[in-house]
């Protein structure tokens, strides 16, 4: 989940409109709320197996992706997606 960053700047204009910048934050933030979290909880991001190898570079430790290819979980530890061993 992409969250921005918020940084210490006018929240409200003059005029008591949200200035452009935050309301393109909040509309980013609600975005990935809307996209990673349920009523079920969170939803750990889909991709094939080419598309786990391709992003295994820029990944960062502790990120969890569920490789819809082979139908398991992977986490990325020291700069290599594993598989959990779900038994």
């Amino acid at each position: 989940m992409r969250v921005p960053n918020f940084e210490n700047s006018t929240f409200v204009s003059k005029n008591r409109f949200l200035m452009p910048e935050w309301a393109s934050r909040l509309e980013l933030l609600f975005k990935e709320l809307r996209e990673n979290l349920s009523k079920n909880g969170i939803v750990v991001p889909q991709f094939s197996e080419d598309e786990i190898n391709l992003i295994e570079n820029v990944a960062e430790n502790g990120s969890v992706v569920y490789d819809k290819t082979n139908h398991v979980f992977k986490g990325m530890v020291n700069g290599i997606f594993k598989t959990f061993d779900m038994s």
